[in-house]
C-alpha cells in the first residue's frame, strides 16, 4: 500500500483486524492452526510475511488463468481506475 497509511506486518494485529472487520461468515472458515499471511504474489508464486517463496496451488478466483500481478492485467487494471473505478449494474459501460 502507498499513501499516508502504514501497513503492519504483525501477525496478531493482522488476526484482531480480520475478526473486527469480517462478517462472522467470512470468518468461520480458517483451514490453517497459525494463519497463512500474504505479502505479495507474481504469476503462480504467493510471497508470505516472512518473505518466504511459495508455489499457488490453489488458483482461485481472479488469477487462476493469468498468476498474479500479471503485467497485461495490471495494465489494463490501472488505466481503467484512471477513468472510472467502479460502475454499478444499474449502469452501463461498454466493458
Amino acid at each position: 500500500m502507498s499513501g499516508t497509511q502504514t501497513v503492519t506486518w504483525d501477525t496478531d494485529e493482522i488476526i484482531a483486524k480480520r475478526d473486527k472487520y469480517y462478517a462472522a461468515s467470512q470468518r468461520a472458515f480458517i483451514p490453517y492452526e497459525k494463519p497463512l499471511i500474504l505479502k505479495r504474489g507474481a504469476m503462480q508464486y504467493v510471497w508470505d510475511e516472512q518473505d518466504n517463496r511459495l508455489i499457488d496451488l490453489l488458483g482461485m478466483n481472479l488469477c487462476i488463468s493469468v498468476g498474479h500481478a500479471h503485467p497485461k492485467v495490471v495494465a489494463a487494471v490501472q488505466e481503467q481506475v484512471g477513468q472510472l473505478t467502479h460502475c454499478t449494474t444499474m449502469f452501463y459501460h461498454p466493458v
